[in-house]
């Protein structure tokens, strides 16, 4: 383990059995060769693994061998039922982009790994149109929903959802929007967005400024017109729309905007841009709000902010998700002046730039863990890629814990870009997956970064690896299946014929 990583671990962390290790470790790198203090610090280093290795252990991934997967090179997941986990698979990609190039596609397959087992039952599932691309899949009382719009030529895209059994049979097809709408609205906007709730009881459809919840059995609950864009949607698992809306063009103009079940709207002013995040597990919405903006950029100039606000603190409300009654709320938390200077870039700037809120989880003592991403410099506005997380613990009303995670070159002269991170919790630690895009003789690398905190943000442990060079195939970190609370399953593409899976435990 090189020096630099060491130190990082020695001052972080407050595990006191980690900075024996380190010491332990550190020492005989600065011994003279045949020393007999290298035999005496060997027996020591081996007695400690034995006693202790459990406390030092943070993470671990298992690779397992690629293999051939019949009917499953392209796979996505639909969720866990009874033991049982459900992909979509199919031989050539289900979902993607739109295009000029229109993919028909006939048929998939319903795969079902049964106690994690690797090898799947493939059942063939056919629906009545070709589709175009599925949009989303989910599982809800052994119901698998399948989300998807066909293309007929011309300005001619419908959207459908068909409801299978297990066993892959068809019960119910769903039109999500009406032909008069389609045509009324001359596909100027072809793009349909699906926001699921956790627990898979609801979900919004949303085409163009066109708002729909439809319940489990793809009973439509409410519908609603929006003229307002909308940066940011959530469904709670009541079934409340949350979102975050603005009228374009006008910094000042976002809101909160709430629709219940019952189809009851509540707006609240905001005042400035934010961000919102729904916390399933303990029915919590967080609404936050970043202020401090003062320099968005110099337009169409390469390498510099454009359309991003530039942030040195936040404010943020927690809501009931249920009855969405405030029950905290706290402003002007500010970024630590340490935090704003190491995640400057080349235009040192004063304020962390086009902050993001990936998620929010509760410490030990109650208080919010904020984790936020920057993002700067690869591109502008909303392509823009990150290159910081931000982690920030809620002590109390006067104090924070801040860390930041960022890797430049050893050079210092580039910050690597973080093209997809994820974040998992167990019950005691956070642990942060992520790509980063890295420059090397062969002329690039991707990197998988594994980075653990506990909940007082403490650092656990950092590994990183090189899954193609090392493996054969990289890993989708934004998806996974929850095997327990402290194990996880990925899976990625090895070869063109060819399945890897993955399980991490920590």
């Amino acid at each position: 383990m090189p020096l630099r990583n060491l130190s990082e671990y020695f001052f972080e962390s407050k595990d006191l059995i980690l900075k024996i290790y380190i010491l332990i470790l550190g020492v005989p790198l600065y011994l003279p060769k045949n020393n007999h203090m290298k035999k005496f610090y060997t027996g020591i280093l081996f007695i400690l693994i034995v006693l202790t290795s459990h406390s030092v252990i943070a993470q671990k991934f298992k690779w397992n061998e690629a293999k051939r997967v019949k009917h499953g090179l392209y796979q996505y997941p639909i969720g866990e039922d009874g033991g049982v986990s459900y992909r979509l698979g199919g031989n050539q990609p289900l979902f993607g982009f739109d295009g000029a190039e229109v993919r028909k596609i006939g048929h998939f397959y319903i795969l079902k790994y049964s106690n994690g087992s690797e090898t799947p039952e493939a059942i063939k599932v056919k629906t009545d149109y070709d589709l175009y691309k599925i949009e989303a899949c989910y599982i809800s009382d052994k119901k698998i929903i399948v989300l998807y719009k066909t293309f007929k030529g011309g300005y001619s895209v419908d959207f459908y959802a068909d409801v299978f059994d297990e066993n892959g049979k068809r019960e119910k097809t769903v039109a999500l929007i009406d032909k008069k709408t389609n045509r009324d609205k001359k596909m100027l906007d072809r793009n349909m967005y699906i926001t699921v709730s956790e627990n898979n009881n609801c979900f919004l459809v949303r085409f163009g400024e066109i708002f729909k919840m439809f319940d489990k059995d793809l009973d439509k609950k409410w519908e609603r017109n929006f003229e307002k864009s909308a940066k940011e949607i959530n469904v709670t698992n009541t079934g409340t729309m949350v979102m975050i809306s603005y009228e374009k063009d006008n910094d000042k103009s976002y809101s909160l905007v709430t629709v219940d079940a019952k189809n009851k709207l509540i707006e609240t002013k905001m005042g400035a841009v934010g961000d919102i995040f729904y916390d399933q597990e303990n029915d919590l919405v967080y609404a936050l709000t970043f202020s401090g903006a003062a320099d968005k950029g110099h337009f169409l100039h390469y390498g510099t902010h454009t359309d991003l606000t530039i942030s040195k603190s936040f404010s943020y409300a927690v809501y009931q998700g249920a009855d969405m009654k405030k029950l905290d709320e706290q402003k002007n938390i500010a970024f630590d002046d340490k935090i704003i200077t190491e995640a400057k870039d080349k235009d040192d700037v004063d304020g962390l730039v086009g902050l993001e809120l990936k998620s929010v989880t509760l410490s030990n003592a109650g208080t919010p863990v904020f984790i936020f991403n920057t993002r700067a410099n690869t591109f502008s506005g909303e392509l823009a890629l990150p290159e910081c997380i931000l982690l920030v613990k809620i002590v109390n009303k006067d104090e924070t814990v801040q860390k930041l995670i960022t890797k430049i070159s050893k050079d210092q002269k580039l910050r690597f870009i973080i093209p997809f991170y994820n974040v998992i919790y167990n019950n005691n630690d956070i642990c942060l997956l992520y790509y980063t895009t890295e420059d090397d003789k062969q002329g690039g690398s991707t990197m998988l970064n594994i980075r653990t905190y506990n909940l007082d943000l403490e650092l656990g442990g950092t590994t990183e690896v090189n899954p193609y060079k090392e493996h054969g195939y990289g890993i989708n970190i934004l998806h996974f299946y929850k095997q327990s609370d402290h194990s996880y399953l990925f899976f990625g593409l090895a070869t063109n014929t060819k399945m890897g899976m993955a399980s991490l435990s920590f």
